[in-house]
């Protein structure tokens, strides 16, 4: 039971961290798609592929992050609810 309750705690721990990381990639992506958008750099004379470049790599990391972090979120979320229904679940045998 104590090993049990350990384990939701972490479970909800690591959810809980991928959650944050994921709402924070998903900030600077939009941060980025907005930068790339809206922003001109007035040096756009030599320095305007450079430029690109680096912003649509800002954009990929961003991208890939969210959606990494999102599927680890989800799957420690479906391991919490797999732990939730087997806690609920009475044994055979074992009346409460």
């Amino acid at each position: 039971m104590f090993s049990s309750s350990i384990r939701i705690i972490y479970l909800y721990l690591v959810a809980f961290v991928f959650l944050m990381i994921t709402i924070i990639a998903v900030i600077f992506t939009v941060n980025q798609v907005a930068t790339l958008i809206i922003e001109k750099p007035s040096y756009c004379i030599s320095g305007c592929n450079n430029y690109h470049n680096t912003e649509i790599k800002a954009l990929l990391t961003s991208s890939f992050t969210t959606v990494i972090s999102m599927g680890i979120f989800i799957f420690h979320w479906r391991q919490i609810e797999k732990e939730r229904l087997q806690d609920d679940v009475p044994e055979k045998g074992n009346k409460r």
